[in-house]
């Protein structure tokens, strides 16, 4: 069945699947989504899980997807990264046409969100979606509570390390080590440059971030201290004297 068909088929016949509102916050990765999702009766956590890698949605038209790199290229979840984080109102199916409704109501926020002109903007960086919405999953592990500004801070860090240090960049952002499961392709110590695909799915902010980082910032470092204030560097000398500074202070988060 469609997508339409199946809404015609739960509104017609007067199905006994209610409706549902979810939240879905920003920075949420896939695994939870699911539990959520499960919770909310709308489909097990497994059925929204292989919908994620195996449901085709090519067919609704969304020009993003091509881009998506699949399983068998060594991304985790195939729509990780582009599950829009938003509050929804789903159908309680408890099966896996719940999981697919789900999914395309998400992805066609995406569509909306990520727009034609944030696309141009991509290209015309000479860069891919799949990156940009990559690179925005870190920006928002990073700097979620932070300002839109310090986001493009951050987002210039990575973005200098990645163009400028060739075989050498190591984005280094911790959050990566614990995703999924301790994969080395996508822990930022151990793999250079950008992971196969996003860890999270970020907000509109990060990703906005991700197309347009601080064009003035130059450095190639930063750290926080418990207060979640940002000090960016770009020498590691200076890097580790901020560090040095901070753990003196007791300012320094373990």
């Amino acid at each position: 069945d469609s997508y339409e068909d199946i809404v015609n088929k739960l509104t017609k016949q007067g199905t006994q699947a209610s409706q549902v509102k979810v939240t879905i916050p920003e920075g949420w990765d896939i695994d939870e989504i699911a539990k959520r999702l499960e919770e909310n009766k709308v489909c097990t956590a497994a059925q929204f899980k292989t919908a994620v890698n195996e449901a085709t949605f090519e067919k609704y038209g969304y020009d993003f997807l091509k881009d998506i790199k699949t399983e068998s290229q060594g991304v985790h979840y195939r729509l990780e990264g582009y599950l829009f984080p938003d509050t929804y109102y789903f159908y309680q199916t408890n099966n896996k046409t719940g999981a697919e409704q789900a999914i395309k109501k998400m992805l066609d926020n995406f569509d909306a969100k990520v727009t034609v002109g944030l696309r141009a903007e991509i290209q015309r960086a000479g860069r891919s979606l799949h990156d940009v919405i990559t690179m925005a999953s870190i920006i928002e592990m990073e700097s979620s509570s932070a300002s839109y500004a310090t986001k493009q801070k951050v987002s210039a860090v990575f973005w200098n390390r990645l163009d400028d240090w060739g075989d050498n960049a190591y984005l280094q952002s911790d959050p990566t080590t614990k995703y999924p499961y301790n994969q080395d392709k996508y822990d930022t110590y151990k793999a250079v440059g950008l992971a196969p695909g996003a860890y999270c799915n970020p907000s509109i902010d990060a990703i906005k971030a991700a197309i347009y980082p601080d064009e003035n910032c130059t450095d190639y470092f930063f750290v926080t201290d418990k207060n979640m204030k940002f000090y960016f560097t770009k020498t590691l000398d200076e890097h580790n004297k901020v560090i040095k500074q901070l753990k003196n202070s007791g300012m320094w988060v373990e």
